[in-house]
């Protein structure tokens, strides 16, 4: 069974992955750079250096052990060389991952796909979720960085993607990290500020409301207040629950408003803060909506997705092929 070959090197994790044509996970090798305590995340140079320093010990455990039929099944590899699939999106850190990519693409003779990370975020929360169809759906990335709403269609070689949806100013996983490293927790600090909230017993003063005008929302008043609170002395717990609860507000009428200007009433909730428990737990989207939520493990940042992708990309080369025959 052909077995196909994905790196990501996004902002915050070196990640590199196995899939076989089927869609089984062969293999799975992840590591978190590292931010110095305090920090609020890498500059460019640092992460790209740790990216660097980082592949070869994992690609060396993603092939341990593998039998050599195993390793002769490799048919593609992929890579994300950009932060979303648009002009002029571009983030030094991926050319890590494209390096790593080309160079073995190269040494075994076969064919190397680029994509970008947004694109591998919504190829790993579909896996397994979502009815293998053209039909077109939304799919709502929130990572650290991004949170965008995106109208999105399966094709034979991956998704096309349009942009509906957004935050104008902060990503809601900037807000929660930065919410998180006040608390003294490190970056990234979704997991702490998740765990927090779901223990919180009695909710607090709920931050201000948030408002959804012509596809945009703002966050960094929410931010600014959450900050306050912390000076103030608010308990982690129950400030934590009352940041997640915006967040849940804001996906809520993200979600609302892009169905009602598409007229699309399926829903991928995709990216590291869509792993949320508390998120899963609280949101509940308006009856109408179908709404998936990726494997959680799948929603943070994974070359999976990249994967998968370069498998569909290969397939459809391979179709192509046969029928011009």
């Amino acid at each position: 069974m052909k077995t196909f070959l994905g790196f990501d090197t996004s902002n915050y994790k070196t990640s590199c992955a196995l899939v076989r044509e089927d869609g089984t996970i062969l293999r799975d090798e992840r590591k978190f750079l590292t931010v110095r305590p305090g920090g609020r995340g890498l500059r460019q140079q640092e992460a790209l250096f740790q990216h660097v320093q980082a592949l070869p010990d994992l690609v060396a455990k993603l092939f341990q052990g593998l039998a050599p039929e195993e390793r002769a099944e490799l048919s593609a590899v992929a890579c994300s060389v950009r932060p979303r699939p648009v002009e002029g999106s571009y983030m030094p850190v991926f050319t890590a991952g494209r390096g790593a990519a080309v160079t073995i693409a190269s040494a075994l003779d076969i064919p190397c796909y680029a994509f970008s990370h947004q694109e591998g975020h919504v190829a790993a929360a579909a896996k397994d979720q979502l009815p293998e169809d053209t039909e077109p759906f939304l799919v709502f990335h929130f990572s650290g960085g991004t949170t965008e709403g995106l109208l999105a269609r399966r094709t034979r070689a991956g998704y096309q993607l349009e942009k509906v949806a957004a935050t104008k100013d902060l990503a809601f996983g900037q807000v929660i990290d930065r919410v998180g490293v006040a608390l003294g927790w490190p970056f990234p600090a979704g997991e702490y500020v998740d765990r927090a909230a779901m223990a919180c017993q009695t909710p607090g003063e709920p931050l201000a409301r948030l408002r959804v005008v012509g596809g945009g929302i703002n966050l960094s008043g929410i931010e600014s207040q959450a900050q306050r609170r912390i000076q103030a002395g608010e308990a982690p717990d129950v400030l934590c629950r009352a940041v997640m609860d915006a967040v849940c507000e804001g996906v809520r009428k993200l979600t609302a408003w892009a169905a009602e200007e598409t007229g699309v009433r399926r829903v991928l909730l995709s990216g590291g803060v869509s792993s949320s428990q508390y998120l899963r737990t609280s949101l509940h989207a308006e009856e109408k909506l179908q709404v998936w939520f990726g494997e959680p493990s799948l929603c943070q940042d994974n070359a999976v997705g990249i994967a998968l992708l370069g498998g569909m990309m290969y397939a459809a080369e391979a179709d192509h092929r046969f029928t011009a025959e």
